[in-house]
């Protein structure tokens, strides 16, 4: 419902909507929820009317007391544009400041948020709070937003924070005091129960629970959330042009959309002719933790040099991002097994996107672990896997779809049979194992995981998350897709012109490609959160 009061902020609507005796009920509903979800339901009389439309005297108590909580002057009958905005900004902390409270309350918040800590959403929670207090520069934040990576720049924000409150630190730890220091600057601006005020779920997430339709099953045969979503968003800045590339020895192709950027940008990636490239002789594959327009926009960020070749949808859509033979990006991070860049440009990376480490909520379903976005019910198993034993604190993760597994298997097909990658894999319990030192990193031939290079820094996936027995019997023995090739809507993708490695190149002449000096980030490449 935060969503509603962001599109009237955008849209230069809030008071003419937001206002006593106002007939807009939908967007009331939304301005009551959310003061309730900040901790404004006893001024709200949220057990007597709930979020009912009605701008009255109890929705003027509450608009009156989260304004003086903000240092907002109004006498609470209508809502202006910095007051939305004002509601919106804490909105988004309350989820961070749950996380922290409760690693302050389990005593573990030294453990757990210090760097290189791979509890990512409590370091995302942190981000985002040191953001809101104003130490968006030391966190870097235009570049890094929230990645949950606790680096350079998180340390220099905490210790940033740290000298100003008086207390000693050298920013690579939050101590206890400074986590209530941080709860309490916050919570000073939320009401009294903002504690048990749980988010409650939008009617759209309301309708899908009634139907049973998991987030998974909506995927079918497309989702706006997918290949349409990302078309529709990114139309006025990126190409996606429909091509193929045969695959030696199969009857089927290896169908993509080639992505480029309409003004020609193409710094997130080193070129053909680049002095670091390398011959390829591994291909890694990557799992994120998000959707994927979140996933695209991290994988094509400008003068970043962080990425992979390609991204493969839920719905099977593999988008090429760069050419996987003569170009390369950093992909794998500072101080991986083996060395960022010499593992990097050896090596053909792969994003595969999904919604990653899931939890319980109270009633039954699996939210997303970051946001609490709801995800499934958990008699929903297909769209789910519940591990054995937990990873890296997770116990369920979202399932890799159908159609993902098959474009996977036909990417690496391709890969294998035209750069001659041995199509070999680590073997079973060894597949989230990181690599036992930087030989045998550079030693290993074949297809393996991001995780085996670092043991921290991102979510990825366990081995008991991914089928790999499919997957290596699809690439090491027969194979013929049984689901609908590239990207799975016809509307989108009709017949694609297929063309070899070398057209494609041709095709991306005259592209800018920025400074290309790695030694701006110094001996072993960037840290990354793909």
């Amino acid at each position: 419902m935060i969503s509603t009061l962001k599109t009237l902020i955008e849209q230069n609507k809030v008071t003419e909507v937001l206002q006593k005796k106002s007939s807009h009920k939908q967007a009331i509903k939304a301005l009551q929820q959310s003061l309730y979800e900040l901790g404004f339901g006893k001024e709200i009389q949220w057990g007597k009317f709930g979020a009912d439309g009605d701008y009255g005297g109890a929705t003027t108590a509450a608009v009156k007391a989260f304004a003086e909580k903000a240092g907002i002057a109004t006498n609470g009958e209508a809502v202006s544009n910095e007051l939305a905005e004002a509601i919106v900004q804490h909105h988004e902390m309350v989820e961070g400041l749950r996380e922290l409270k409760t690693a302050v309350e389990k005593g573990n918040v030294e453990k757990v948020m210090t760097r290189g800590s791979s509890h990512k959403s409590t370091i995302v929670a942190l981000q985002r709070l040191l953001n809101a207090l104003g130490y968006g520069e030391e966190l870097k934040w235009e570049k890094f937003g929230a990645d949950g990576d606790y680096g350079g720049a998180t340390t220099a924000a905490v210790a940033a924070l740290a000298q100003k409150e008086g207390l000693s630190s050298d920013g690579t730890r939050v101590t206890e005091e400074l986590a209530k220091k941080i709860l309490e600057k916050h919570t000073a601006l939320l009401g009294s129960e903002w504690e048990k005020a749980e988010a409650i779920p939008t009617s759209a997430s309301t309708e899908s629970r009634r139907r049973g339709q998991s987030e998974y099953e909506k995927l079918f045969p497309v989702s706006k959330r997918d290949t349409l979503a990302i078309q529709d968003e990114f139309n006025g800045k990126y190409n996606f042009e429909p091509l193929a590339h045969e695959i030696p020895g199969d009857e089927f192709k290896m169908e993509f959309l080639q992505v480029t950027k309409k003004d020609g940008d193409a710094s997130y990636y080193f070129p053909e002719g680049h002095p670091n490239n390398s011959r390829k002789d591994k291909i890694v594959l990557h799992f994120t933790a998000g959707q994927i327009l979140g996933d695209f926009r991290a994988l094509t960020q400008k003068d970043r040099e962080v990425s992979t070749a390609f991204l493969v949808g839920r719905d099977g859509t593999a988008y090429k991002l760069f050419d996987s033979v003569k170009a390369w990006s950093y992909h794998l991070g500072k101080d991986s097994m083996g060395g960022n860049t010499s593992m990097s440009s050896s090596s053909v990376g792969i994003e595969i996107s999904n919604w990653g480490p899931l939890k319980e909520d109270r009633a039954g379903n699996l939210v997303t672990w970051d946001h609490g976005h709801w995800f499934c019910t958990l008699d929903q198993t297909e769209a789910y896997v519940k591990l054995s034993k937990p990873f890296r604190g997770a116990h369920y993760f979202a399932a890799i779809t159908p159609h993902q597994y098959e474009s996977i298997i036909i990417l690496l097909r391709y890969l294998t049979q035209t750069l001659g990658i041995e199509a070999n894999f680590l073997p079973k319990g060894k597949r989230q194992e990181l690599f036992a030192s930087h030989n045998a990193a550079k030693a290993f031939k074949g297809i393996c995981c991001h995780v085996n290079f670092r043991s921290s820094g991102k979510w990825d996936l366990p081995e008991e998350a991914f089928d790999w027995d499919k997957v290596i019997e699809g690439v090491t023995g027969s194979f013929t897709p049984a689901l609908p090739q590239g990207p799975r809507t016809r509307s989108i993708f009709s017949i694609p012109q297929v063309v070899s490695e070398e057209e494609v190149l041709e095709k991306l002449k005259g592209l800018d490609y920025g400074d290309q000096d790695i030694s701006k980030y110094g001996e072993d490449g960037p840290e990354v959160d793909i």
